[in-house]
């Protein structure tokens, strides 16, 4: 019963992490925590169980038995951790591959911050097979045949991008705007937590304006609206039709 209070408590915690998290990979690297979790958990219970059972039988026949499958239950926890492992890396991997015609070129750089030094590079180890991955997208990318777009496609998303972008400013320039995103966003609570490696503003006395990129998408990220991931998408979509 302890063991499952303290898995229902770690987990609760994990996915209330998982909600406050802003980017793809870093509720990636949640998901895998809260698997890897569940399934360490769930081992433990039935390895409990399986000590409970060999104390109980009778002859050295059931407790060999009983050994065994705690053993394949040992591998199928490590094998199903190596997997989920496996699976952010090809996912890293996939990630280079996607990107637009004549951007690689055969060099590739990457800005790595925070926990994610220690989960990449933490290890001699770990630190190769990131290169690894890094090394071999963007080799395979050399050889990936990439769509071109056309002159139309660019015309259209030049046409949406001025639409929308017109759209998004408007609404922030509103006098209103300022008063509405510090009532519906814990903007102000934000920039009075110490978990950043910069101040939340460029400029301390500044506007929203001034607001650094990673508080400015936190903060409605808070508010489940993502306001910032949507705004002058539907205006631009009836303007071009």
């Amino acid at each position: 019963m302890y063991v499952l209070c303290s898995a229902a408590c770690l987990i609760v915690m994990m996915m209330l992490t998982c909600l406050m998290v802003t980017t793809m990979q870093a509720c990636l690297i949640v998901m895998v925590m809260l698997t890897c979790l569940i399934v360490t958990m769930m081992l433990t219970c039935l390895m409990v169980m399986m000590m409970l059972t060999c104390l109980m039988v009778t002859t050295m026949l059931q407790c060999l038995i009983v050994t065994k499958m705690l053993a394949c239950l040992i591998v199928t926890m490590m094998l199903t951790c190596l997997m989920v492992i496996d699976a952010m890396h090809h996912t890293v991997y996939r990630a280079v591959l996607a990107h637009p015609p004549n951007t690689i070129n055969g060099r590739f750089r990457v800005t790595e911050q925070g926990e994610m030094i220690t989960q990449n590079f933490g290890s001699t180890d770990i630190a190769e097979r990131t290169l690894d991955i890094y090394t071999a997208a963007v080799l395979a990318e050399g050889f990936v045949t990439h769509v071109q777009p056309t002159v139309q496609w660019r015309a259209a998303m030049d046409k949406l991008a001025e639409s929308s972008c017109s759209t998004y400013r408007a609404l922030l320039g509103d006098p209103s705007f300022v008063t509405y995103f510090k009532t519906a966003t814990p903007e102000l609570e934000l920039s009075r937590l110490n978990i950043g490696s910069r101040p939340t503003k460029r400029n301390p006395s500044g506007g929203i304006e001034s607001l650094r990129a990673i508080p400015w998408t936190f903060a409605w990220t808070q508010t489940r609206l993502h306001l910032p991931a949507w705004l002058g998408v539907g205006e631009a979509l009836q303007v071009y039709e």
